[in-house]
């Protein structure tokens, strides 16, 4: 990469439903007016949804590029960096945002933007890392090795939705960050992604010896690790051509009842166009936009109902073509 230098470039990462889309739309509410920031977005599915989010924000539309099918440094390695040359060249931009998916490897990722290739092309500042503190009471966060990655390579831990926090999750984020030796200094809270600019601004500190630490305690902790001890996402997406309108009352009350890891839809309505998000058995977010050419829907779930998409085609208002 000779035509750009040093793009000073930030990983915003966290597990799946932590807001970090949100969090990137608050972003560039604050970057300054003269700079063209760009976004290189990751999703872990096919069908791809966050590019709807941020083509139909208020906010002035970003440079965007979106890698989907799984982590974006693994299975789309070289989908990856054709995305990012490509948005590099055509967008020449001051400052590069990094979203993977909420399953993706972070520590891979870092090596990535830290070869040889791009060496002189990009200079990282600060991970921003979110979390729900609400969830360190499942073990299936807390002992899953993409989200302790993703903590400990943190520069910024980002607890987001606070609102929803009580004294006990404040305690366990604190005592959790200090189990892996971090300083609780790092712990900034949130609501709806709002972050101070300035926390983009900072370098990290001694990345190279930080890496190899995290590569030693992860090659002993999988040396100990009972091998039958796995836990597996997978995703699934449908697309439906506009002229399939769901009924919005329907689909609420549908998806309100699914214990899904993470939903997020585009759909068009009976009653407009509308954007969803939904993590867990947690109630779901959902916002009307002016624009899509189709209706998305995709989940990532340990398992996936055989029946989900008949369930899912109930809620249409008119019947699929035979």
């Amino acid at each position: 990469m000779s035509l750009i230098s040093k793009v000073p470039t930030n990983i915003v990462t966290g597990f799946l439903g932590t807001g970090k889309t949100t969090t990137i739309l608050e972003i560039f509410k604050k970057k300054p007016q003269h700079e063209k920031w760009a976004v290189l977005v990751n999703e872990f599915g096919e069908i791809g949804i966050d590019s709807s989010i941020f083509i139909n924000s208020n906010v002035e539309k970003p440079h965007i590029r979106e890698v989907v099918g799984g982590c974006m440094c693994c299975v789309s390695g070289l989908s990856m960096k054709v995305a990012l040359n490509d948005l590099l060249k055509t967008a020449q931009p001051d400052r590069l945002i990094i979203e993977p998916t909420g399953l993706g490897h972070p520590v891979e990722l870092i090596n990535i933007l830290r070869s040889e290739y791009y060496k002189n092309a990009l200079e990282l500042y600060n991970t921003i890392t979110l979390i729900d503190a609400r969830n360190l009471s499942d073990e299936r966060y807390i002992h899953n090795e993409i989200f302790e990655k993703q903590v400990l390579i943190s520069d910024i831990i980002l607890a987001n939705k606070c609102d929803y926090y009580d004294h006990t999750d404040k305690t366990l984020l604190k005592k959790y960050i200090e189990s892996l030796k971090l300083d609780t200094s790092i712990i900034h809270y949130s609501n709806f992604g709002k972050i101070d600019l300035d926390l983009l601004y900072g370098k990290p500190n001694n990345l190279s010896q930080k890496l190899e630490s995290i590569s030693q305690l992860f090659s002993e902790k999988n040396k100990a690790k009972d091998p039958d001890y796995k836990i597996d996402f997978s995703t699934k997406g449908w697309r439906y051509d506009p002229t399939y309108v769901f009924s919005k009352d329907k689909f609420d009350k549908f998806i309100q009842n699914q214990q899904i890891t993470r939903l997020k839809a585009v759909l068009i309505t009976d009653e407009g166009i509308f954007i969803y998000n939904k993590v867990s058995h947690k109630d779901f977010d959902c916002i009307e936009v002016d624009e899509c050419d189709e209706s998305r829907v995709e989940i990532i779930d340990e398992r996936i109902l055989d029946n989900f998409q008949s369930l899912l085609e109930t809620c249409l208002v008119n019947d699929l073509k035979v």
